[in-house]
């Protein structure tokens, strides 16, 4: 596949996640007003039990919705080469992975050190 069509379908699953979040919290935020003012209208059963599933079932679309999508997101990262990616997808991988090693191994090598901590 395509590097930039990789890169548009990440960015595109991001926005969508984005989106998803944002109607949680709305839908949310809505239904706590409709219960904190709902007064006598909500004292049928019936309407707690919808307001309830709404709830429930809501919230488990959501997190499938972003399950999804952050599964598509890993995907197409894992296949991406990262030296073509545009800046903001490199930015916390700002160090070449063999830079990235030699660090690693750096930081190993002074934890195994058994001078390491005296004075």
């Amino acid at each position: 596949m395509d590097q930039q069509k990789t890169f548009d379908l990440v960015r595109t699953r991001a926005a969508d996640i984005r989106m998803i979040v944002m109607t949680f919290t709305i839908s949310h935020a809505a239904l706590m007003i409709v219960l904190g003012f709902g007064g006598a209208g909500l004292s049928d059963s019936g309407i707690q039990l919808s307001l309830a599933t709404f709830i429930v079932l809501g919230s488990l679309w959501s997190l499938a919705f972003m399950d999804d999508g952050m599964q598509d997101m890993m995907a197409g990262l894992s296949e991406a080469e990262f030296e073509l990616a545009p800046t903001y997808l490199r930015t916390p991988l700002a160090l070449s992975l063999a830079r990235l090693n030699e660090c690693i191994e750096t930081v190993n090598e002074c934890v195994n050190d058994k001078r390491f901590g005296e004075e």
